[in-house]
């Protein structure tokens, strides 16, 4: 990326999403990036997710295919895999980077 982070993180915790309230990672993505047409995503947008219904999303991704994404989590180094069961039909919020 290029010039300053557009804001500083807080501090990090596993469950951090779970001890806030709504949705802290998608409101984030609300103020810095584009939000785009569920199914108009394409190589190089953000999705963001959860694993469950009842959790905020907690996980963002790189679209790098319409059948892959680079993404990472605890545990596990930056790898490209497949969409999670269910497709992205389970994502709530899908972000293209400002032109």
């Amino acid at each position: 990326m290029i010039g300053h982070e557009p804001e500083r993180a807080p501090p990090y915790a596993p469950d951090w999403a779970e001890a806030a309230s709504g949705e802290p990672l998608a409101d984030a993505a609300a103020r810095h990036l584009v939000a785009i047409d569920r199914d108009a995503y394409r190589e190089g947008d953000v999705v963001l997710f959860r694993w469950r219904n009842n959790l905020p999303a907690k996980h963002a991704a790189i679209v790098t295919s319409a059948g892959t994404m680079a993404h990472a989590h605890d545990g596990a180094a930056v790898a490209e895999s497949r969409w999670p069961r269910g497709g992205a039909g389970g994502w709530p919020m899908r972000s293209g980077f400002p032109e």
